[in-house]
Order: C-alpha cells, then sequence, then structure tokens
C-alpha cells in the first residue's frame, strides 16, 4: 500500500473512531486520558522499539519538546510546534499531521466547538503524566485551514 491510501485508511479510521465515541456519548476528555492510559503499555513498548521513539525530559515543557522533536523525526507531523508549555498550561501546533484530513472533515460537520480525540496530543498526555504526574485536559481545540495544523490548548491538572 503506498503512503497516500495509507493516509487515506488511517484518515478513515480516525473519523469511525471519533464518531463512535460522539455516538456512545463519551466525553473527549474521558477518551484522552484512556487512549493515554492505554498508550503506556503495549502501545509505547512498540513505538519504542520499532520506531526508536525516546521521549526524555523532566519536567512539562522538556517532555513536551522532547515529543515534538521525536515526532517530527518519525514524519507523522511536519509540524508540532510546542507553543506554550508550563506546569499550568500547553498549547500544542500541530501541522501536516496525518490526521489533518479527518481533522478538517470533522471541524466541518461537528463544528468549531468539537474536539477530535487526537493520538499525538494522547501520547503526549501520557508521557507528561508519567514524568511530572500531571494530567492534562483539554479546554480547547482550533483549526487553522491556511497552515492546516490544529492548535490544542490544555491546561495541566493533578
Amino acid at each position: 500500500m503506498d503512503y497516500r491510501k495509507l493516509s487515506e485508511f488511517m484518515n478513515g479510521i480516525f473519523i469511525i473512531l471519533n464518531e463512535a465515541v460522539a455516538n456512545m456519548g463519551i466525553e473527549t476528555h474521558l477518551l484522552f486520558s484512556q487512549m493515554a492510559k492505554a498508550y503506556k503499555g503495549k502501545a509505547k513498548n512498540l513505538l519504542a522499539k520499532d520506531l526508536e521513539i525516546n521521549i526524555t525530559g523532566s519536567d512539562v515543557k522538556s517532555v513536551a519538546e522532547s515529543f515534538s522533536e521525536q515526532i517530527k523525526k518519525l514524519g507523522v507531523c511536519q509540524r508540532l510546534n510546542i507553543v506554550e508549555a508550563t506546569d499550568e498550561k500547553l498549547v500544542v501546533d500541530i501541522g501536516e499531521c496525518v490526521f489533518s484530513q479527518a481533522g478538517l472533515i470533522l471541524a466541518k460537520e461537528e463544528g468549531k466547538d468539537y474536539i477530535p480525540v487526537c493520538p499525538m496530543i494522547a501520547m503526549l498526555e501520557a508521557e507528561i503524566e508519567e514524568v511530572t504526574g500531571k494530567t492534562l485536559q483539554i479546554e480547547k481545540r482550533e483549526f487553522d485551514l491556511g497552515h492546516n495544523s490544529c492548535i490544542f490548548s490544555n491546561t495541566t491538572l493533578g
């Protein structure tokens, strides 16, 4: 399967996942936290071993920056900028992500206040929680069509 077909397939899966969650009435915050929890096990080990993803750091900012570097190096996002990273707030700009097409479709269908479940943000949440003990709750997500990016704003809790 070539990259374009794989990307279209994964975007379809992403839309299915988000619509299934919405149909069940599960709050997005709950799903993000459960995805982060699930990532910490088998998925993290698989990605670390097979894709050589190794996130380092000792606080929110350093973990977020390390995550950004690793994901960009992997190529699943062309841009993953950490706009702000403190113990109280994390703002992430994800651009040209493998899930951008699905994010755009969901934003158009669900409205600007809809926050789709983003595997990248769930992975980042897991890494930050593992190192700092802090959990994240997404407050909003903005889609910037001109830059094909999503900006996720989070508040660190706990």
